[in-house]
This record gives C-alpha cells, structure tokens and sequence, in this order.
C-alpha cells in the first residue's frame, strides 16, 4: 500500500512539473480542455484512493497485525500518508484550476480583442463600400444627364439633317430641269439653221452669243453648286452616323454604370445585414 501511494504522489508531481512547463506556452482550446479532463480524473482517484485506504486497506491491516497496538500505529501511518496525498493533490487541483483560470482569461482577452477588430474592419469596409455607392450614383446621375442632353442634340441635328436632304433633293430637280434647258439651248445653237440665222443677223447673233455664255456660266454654277450640296451631304451623313454610334456608346456606358451601381447596393445591403 505505501508503495502504491508513493508511486502515485510521485505520478503527480511529475505532473505538476509538466503542468509548469506548459503554462509558459501559448494557450488554446485543447489545452484548457485537457485541464478540465485531468481535473476531473484527478478527483476520481482521489475518491477511490480516500476509499480504499479508509475501509479496505486499513481493516485488512488491523486483522493481519498480531496486537491492536502495532494496527493503530499502521492506521496512523496510513492516516498520514492519505493526508499527504489528499494535500498534494488539493495542491495539486489549486494550481490547475489557477492555469486554467490565467489561460481562460487570456483566451477570453483574445477573443474580445478579435472581435474588436473585425468590427472595426467591418466599419472601414462599410465605409468605403457607401462611399463608392455614392460616388458610383453621382456618376450615373451625370452619365444620364449626359446622355439627355447628347439625345437632344442629336435629334436636333436629325431634324437639320431631314431638312438638308429635302433641300438638297429639290435643287437637284431643279438642276435637271435647268440642265435639260441649258442642254436643249446647245443643242438649238449647234443646228445648221441656228448658225445660219447667226450669219444673217449678226447684231442677234453676238446677243445670242452672250446669251449662250450666260447660260453656260450659269450652268457651270449650278453645277459647282450641286457638287457643293451633295458633299455637304456626304458630311452631314457622316456626322449623323458618327453620332449613331456616339450614341450607342454613351447606352452602353450607361448601361455598365447601372450594373456597377446595382452590385455596389446589392454588396451595401449584404454588409448591413451581416
């Protein structure tokens, strides 16, 4: 029996010794909970250890000692040394549960400080969330006006455009008709009895002569002209599909500014609600 109660004090404070080592390293959930394991076994033996040496050891003792005098100084030595062991252990349990409540304490710091600063991350990255979601609706709200006023614009140089088509097309009737006149005139002035009516009169035939310069002067005019409006059409055709596709830029500019302002909300919203 003294054997076995000082084998397990032994056991013990080897495992106060280990216990000290490690209460310098850095604590963690699986430690505290081998603390509380070993607290609780610790307490079991110590049970079965108080019962087996107060009734079975010390009864078999007293009937295998020849005289009551030499049982009771074994009791007593027993006495003793379930008093050592009770107080090595209650020793032993204090300064667990002392190593359990600094590492609790240190694991219960570093979580509140944890939490701290992912509020506070959370905070920055609100913040910076709601900022671009207001920068993001300016931008869409200036992109729209934007594009308001380059609509009016372009309908504007529609309405222009329609008009100088119109115009254009009537002076192109017109320059056929003179055309034909002009080309009719030649034609007349090119005959045999033309010029033998020239040679007949020939006052006539110099007013016939400046008319015809007249005619071919106006003619070349309105040739020039026509060439004038049909390039002048030819640009504005240009600048009307020029801006067709300004135009359908500034949609699709539009359109990727409001998908960008609908994931920032819905990104917004995810954050408030968490």
């Amino acid at each position: 029996m003294q054997e076995r109660l000082e084998s397990e004090r032994r056991r013990k404070e080897e495992e106060i010794a280990s216990l000290g080592k490690a209460s310098s390293s850095t604590s963690n959930t699986s430690l505290l909970d081998a603390v509380l394991l070993e607290k609780e076994e610790l307490l079991e033996t110590k049970r079965r250890l108080v019962e087996m040496v107060s009734v079975s050891e010390v009864k078999q003792r007293e009937s295998a000692c020849p005289s009551t005098a030499d049982a009771s100084v074994t009791a007593a030595d027993d006495r003793l040394v379930v008093l050592d062991f009770v107080e090595r252990s209650e020793k032993f349990e204090r300064l667990k549960l002392f190593e359990f409540e600094k590492k609790f304490d240190r694991l219960k710091t570093g979580f509140a400080d944890v939490r701290d600063q992912k509020d506070s991350d959370m905070s920055v990255e609100v913040e910076r969330l709601r900022m671009a979601l207001d920068q993001a609706k300016q931008d869409r709200n200036r992109v729209h006006a934007d594009v308001d006023k380059f609509r009016t614009t372009i309908e504007g140089i529609g309405t222009e455009l329609d008009a100088l088509r119109v115009s254009n097309q009537r002076l192109s009737q017109e320059n056929e008709r003179m055309a034909a006149i002009i080309d009719r005139y030649n034609a007349v002035l090119e005959s045999s009895a033309a010029q033998d009516f020239m040679n007949e009169h020939s006052s006539n035939s110099q007013l016939s002569d400046k008319q015809s310069t007249a005619f071919e002067n106006l003619n070349r005019d309105l040739r020039e002209e026509i060439t004038m409006l049909q390039e002048r059409n030819r640009l504005l055709s240009e600048e009307s599909r020029l801006l067709s596709e300004v135009n359908a830029h500034m949609k699709k500019q539009e359109e990727t500014d409001s998908k960008r302002t609908q994931l920032l909300e819905k990104k917004f919203r995810e954050f408030d609600y968490e």
